[in-house]
């Protein structure tokens, strides 16, 4: 074989013309800069700050925790009390993994996002990402469901006793305002709904993830260099 190849070459090439030697690189690079969180950060106009100090004010167990922060604060930023301080927030691990199972996706898949149209109130992604940040970072997972999004589950539910009582449920506005699930229960409680969840449908369910606001329980006058937050 090794002395066919060298007289006759691949069996693919034969044909082809010729490669002509070419000045182009072999690739085109595209370095992305920053932080994965940029463009996140600048639709909200906020800045990178550096966590000091954290603390329990509640004791070990108690149902409604309560959590004291301090954040420094950059040079040219100032603040009065009771000023309002907006966190990016972050979903728990627990909460992750659990959206992972409940949505059947591969926490470790990588995803690049592009809109299909224009829009100030889709997810802010620069960058590809993977599934488990996506999750974290991005979109939130404990939201009720609107009727409107109900009506999308019973569209795709292939399951027609899952379909009639999402039809049921998105149409009857009392029903809705007493259910207390969120999103991913209703999805975990209408298996049959899981395996039609492509990712466009996915990323029109789940709202982009909002920045949480707390006032300000220091002064400037004790410490104009960091900001205390208690956070329950």
């Amino acid at each position: 074989r090794t002395t066919l190849l060298q007289r006759y070459g691949e069996p693919a090439t034969v044909g082809a013309a010729a490669e002509t030697p070419s000045d182009a690189p072999a690739y085109t690079v595209t370095e992305v800069t920053g932080d994965a969180l940029d463009a996140l950060a600048a639709r909200h106009g906020m800045t990178a700050m550096t966590v000091t100090e954290t603390g329990s004010l509640t004791r070990p167990g108690y149902p409604r925790a309560k959590r004291f922060v301090r954040v420094a604060l950059p040079e040219e930023v100032t603040y009065r009390t009771a000023d309002h301080f907006t966190v990016l927030p972050a979903n728990a691990p627990a909460l992750v993994e659990r959206a992972v199972r409940v949505l059947r996706v591969n926490p470790d898949t990588v995803l690049n996002i592009a809109p299909g149209r224009p829009r100030r109130d889709g997810i802010a992604v620069d960058r590809p990402v993977t599934v488990r940040e996506l999750l974290t970072r991005y979109v939130e997972l404990q939201d009720r469901p609107t009727a409107a999004q109900l009506t999308v589950l019973a569209e795709l539910n292939p399951c027609p006793p899952e379909k009639k009582a999402l039809q049921a449920l998105a149409g009857d506005a009392e029903a809705l305002a007493t259910d207390h699930r969120g999103l991913l229960d209703v999805i975990e409680d209408n298996p049959a709904v899981g395996e039609r969840l492509t990712w466009p449908v996915l990323l029109d369910l789940l709202a982009p993830i909002r920045p949480r606001h707390y006032s300000v329980s220091s002064s400037p006058a004790s410490d104009p260099h960091h900001v205390d937050l208690m956070v329950s």
